[in-house]
């Protein structure tokens, strides 16, 4: 009866409990919680619950009930393959758990396989039994005729089988140790979220082409109007920036592709840490950029020219 494996299952989860002192203890507190879903089962109550890792413990109690498994020792390599053929049929599948129990059960074939190999290894021992006997003693009483019942029954002999000297062992676990494999694949579980959680946040943001395009357009349109708004002449480069470590590079950036587009020349006096000038090219064109088609094509190639110790940019 389902009650009677139910209760197997409630003592053995009470023995534990009953060696932890401390009531708060938060191991105390899970077998208290498995107590409780067992008690459902064995009034027939089935807990249905969206928490995955509630259903995987639900799972293999509902196994070892059904399969009246002891949950002192419960074949651990059988217990893994009707866990996963359980878990084939749930739709959500929680396969930290499933891999941690396969992980669990591999271990201790693997501890199996290892130990019977080195039994297999062992040289066999032969003994010799008659070694301590006293042989001449026995030799004088060789000549004693035996009694014709016990010749008889010595003829006739008994068919002896060799002892199986290597027995295949099978290493069982206790419930409560799988209950202790599902918690840390829980952690696992929550470790790993945490991660991703915290990979998410800072994940660098991908660069946008686009807004970056925008914004080196209106910084070249903004320049450029810098540049009209001062007129005609050699325009010292610090006239056309507003301050600020930013402004310079966006600045920079902006007359080098108005250079190149041929809408001014640059020059340096005594390059490389001289006074950067400009000019606009067509003194009789004082316009602003009028549509962005203008400034969209900057693939011109540029040309230097060196004229009195100054370089000119083109």
């Amino acid at each position: 009866m389902i009650s009677q494996e139910c209760e197997a299952i409630l003592s053995h989860l009470m023995f534990h409990r009953s060696l932890i002192d401390d009531a708060e203890n938060d191991r105390s507190q899970k077998l208290e919680k498995y107590v409780k879903m067992v008690e459902e089962m064995r009034d027939g109550i089935y807990p249905i619950s969206s928490d995955p890792f509630e259903r995987s413990v639900s799972i293999a109690f509902e196994l070892v009930i059904k399969n009246k498994m002891n949950p002192w020792e419960i074949d651990l390599i059988e217990f893994s393959k009707m866990y996963l053929q359980r878990v084939r049929k749930s739709e959500d599948i929680n396969l930290i758990v499933a891999g941690r129990l396969i992980l669990m059960a591999w271990s201790v074939f693997r501890m199996q396989t290892e130990d019977l190999l080195v039994r297999m290894d062992e040289p066999e021992q032969n003994e010799n039994f008659f070694e301590d006997w006293d042989t001449e003693a026995i030799q004088l009483y060789s000549g004693i005729d035996e009694p014709a019942a016990l010749v008889e029954i010595m003829q006739d002999g008994v068919e002896l089988t060799e002892a199986a000297r290597r027995p295949g062992s099978k290493r069982q676990v206790a419930l409560v140790e799988l209950l202790e494999a599902f918690e840390e694949a829980k952690k696992e579980v929550e470790v790993r979220a945490e991660i991703a959680k915290y990979l998410e946040k800072y994940r660098p943001k991908e660069f946008d082409d686009q807004a970056h395009k925008d914004t080196l357009e209106q910084d070249i349109a903004e320049t450029w109007n810098r540049i009209l708004a001062i007129g005609p002449g050699s325009i010292p480069f610090i006239d056309i920036t507003r301050g600020g470590k930013e402004d310079a590079v966006a600045v920079f950036m902006s007359i080098l592709f108005l250079a190149s587009m041929n809408k001014i020349t640059i020059w340096q006096d005594k390059p490389p840490f001289g006074e950067i000038f400009i000019e606009i090219v067509d003194k009789k064109s004082i316009a602003s950029i009028r549509t962005e088609e203008e400034i969209i094509d900057l693939t011109s190639v540029t040309s230097t020219e060196s004229t009195n110790g100054s370089t000119v940019v083109k």
